[in-house]
């Protein structure tokens, strides 16, 4: 009895210290999103020339421009202003250079640069840019081309091309599930958007998936239409979209399918950065961790580190057997919701509060 008692005395005293000195307050995590490594910059350069200066404002606008790729929606990537003229040095909070080589009439150099993620936050909301740093765990995606009997060559195309996808950019990864003939045949796109029809129990519908539908048509000898109907539901987050692509089309074009999945990639990708970008407001939830062990807390705190958008938080209250706190997160319940699952972290809104518990 008493080594129980002294046990619990230890487990409660290292809690005491992880919450008194460790999680008072939490700043937004160190993200990898903000670096861009290996940058390689070569001239050919004058002597007298101020070459390691003029690396350095190269090297600041490509890393600039690959973490924009990284973080911002493919659309608004390709509508990113010029940089040209902009002072890229001033978002930058680290160089690093891992290589350098100067000869007489030569320079290299490989550099690795760290920016100031609340500068570069700061510029995206001014210039109205979609960016998320959220990536998700792998989402269940399905694929569906009807009329296999007519387009069966193009059918087959389309299950091969789809099972090579595994990610999109950095941000979505997914797993992708096809269907044979029959059980196309068995589905309607009605019936399947509503989560009814399918044959297969592992290709039942989960709280989280993509589905993908693709309906072709000939509209004359030559060319023939695909009608994509691509739906994303998170986290009860339901965003449907239709499109259209017309391709020439004969038995020995392997590449039909390339413009339309980039951008049915696109589309999916700039879906997620929509249900996951950073709101402007700040957002205060109460929780509570509950559990006879706390230690799994220590665990579960790691993981609240690690959730963006989760600006800080503070410890309230705290026993041997609850953790009370308060969180103040960039985004509405839905997207506070959404962004702790991805970290499997299950979230149960009971009104006043969250409870907050591991989701295995």
């Amino acid at each position: 009895m008493f080594s129980f008692f002294i046990t619990n005395l230890k487990l409660f005293l290292l809690i005491c210290f992880y919450i008194i000195f460790l999680s008072s307050t939490l700043t937004a995590k160190e993200n990898d999103l903000f670096t861009s490594d290996d940058i390689k910059i070569e001239f050919s350069y004058l002597k007298n020339e101020n070459i390691r200066n003029k690396a350095i404002n190269k090297a600041e606008k490509i890393a600039f421009n690959q973490i924009s790729k990284k973080l911002l929606s493919p659309f608004d990537y390709q509508n990113l202003s010029t940089t040209d003229d902009l002072d890229i040095s001033y978002f930058v909070e680290s160089i690093e250079f891992i290589d350098e080589k100067i000869t007489s009439d030569y320079y290299s150099a490989v550099f690795s640069i760290k920016f100031n993620k609340f500068r570069v936050r700061e510029y995206y909301n001014s210039q109205s840019l979609l960016y998320s740093e959220l990536g998700s765990n792998e989402i269940n995606t399905y694929v569906i081309f009807s009329s296999p009997d007519q387009y069966f060559i193009l059918f087959n195309m389309w299950n091969t091309k789809w099972k090579k996808i595994t990610k999109i950019g950095d941000k979505l990864s997914l797993k992708i599930n096809i269907f044979d003939q029959l059980d196309v045949k068995n589905l309607s796109i009605n019936s399947y958007l509503d989560g009814n029809g399918i044959t297969k129990d592992n290709f039942q519908l989960s709280n989280d998936y993509i589905v993908i539908w693709c309906i072709p048509s000939n509209t004359n000898s030559s060319k023939i239409k695909f009608d994509v109907l691509i739906k994303l539901e998170i986290n009860s987050e339901i965003k449907v979209i239709t499109k259209s692509y017309t391709e020439k089309y004969n038995l020995y074009r392997d590449d039909i399918f390339e413009f339309l999945m980039n951008d049915v990639k696109k589309e999916l990708l700039n879906m997620w950065i929509e249900v996951t970008a950073e709101s402007n407001d700040l957002y205060v939830y109460d929780f509570k961790y509950i559990s006879n062990d706390l230690s799994q807390w220590i665990s579960l705190k790691q993981k609240l580190e690690k959730v963006e958008l989760l600006r800080a938080y503070n410890i309230t209250s705290f026993n041997i057997n609850e953790v009370e706190g308060r969180i103040k997160f960039a985004g509405d319940n839905n997207k506070l919701e959404l962004v702790l699952s991805q970290n499997n972290i299950k979230a149960v809104n009971l009104g006043p509060y969250y409870q907050i518990y591991y989701d295995d």
